[in-house]
């Protein structure tokens, strides 16, 4: 049991280290995706293609999601960028954006190669979905015989191993009685 307590705290031990890793030294990517995911739609994730490379921040909704403006702080400076429905997109319910830090208007998605989001019949998919699962499979009687044949073939291979069983028991009986004589 101490080994099993031992092994327990060690691999607890391992998970924080690599949570708190991956949180603080992953260059904030983590941290930012999970504070804007816990903000419930009111903050946004900004990609900023800066001079020294693309980075990270958390931005802020101006007036809510319809207004088309966002602000963000950039070395101790807020910005303002505005937008539209064309420049948000949604990866597991977390808004992001990308913008370059020396236009004030935000990149457009479909532009760079993202899909706009698909329109989905829902009445169309839910018949498709009906008829897809109460399709009668192609032949219930071939699986039927099927399942007969293996039932029989594992009733046959079970007497088998029994009827082996049994005449191994015999012959070490026998064998053991021509060691008495």
């Amino acid at each position: 049991m101490n080994e099993f307590i031992i092994i327990f705290i060690s691999m607890l031990v391992s998970l924080i280290i690599g949570a708190v890793a991956m949180a603080f030294l992953g260059g904030g990517i983590s941290l930012s995706y999970l504070r804007v995911k816990a903000s419930k739609g009111k903050k946004i994730l900004v990609w900023v293609d800066t001079p020294v490379g693309r980075k990270c921040h958390i931005g802020t909704f101006e007036n809510g999601l319809k207004e088309g403006v966002v602000s963000w702080k950039y070395l101790g400076k807020t910005k303002l960028f505005s937008f539209d429905q064309k420049s948000i997109g949604d990866f597991h319910a977390v808004k992001y954006m990308s913008i370059n830090l020396d236009s004030p208007v935000a990149h457009d998605l479909t532009s760079l190669g993202e899909k706009p989001k698909s329109k989905i019949d829902m009445h169309e998919f839910n018949h498709l979905l009906t008829r897809a699962l109460t399709l009668p499979t192609v032949d219930e009687d071939v699986q039927a015989k099927i399942l007969k044949i293996i039932l029989i073939c594992s009733v046959i291979a079970v007497l088998g191993v029994a009827l082996l069983f049994f005449k191994i028991t015999e012959l070490g009986q026998a064998i053991a009685n021509l060691g008495v004589i």
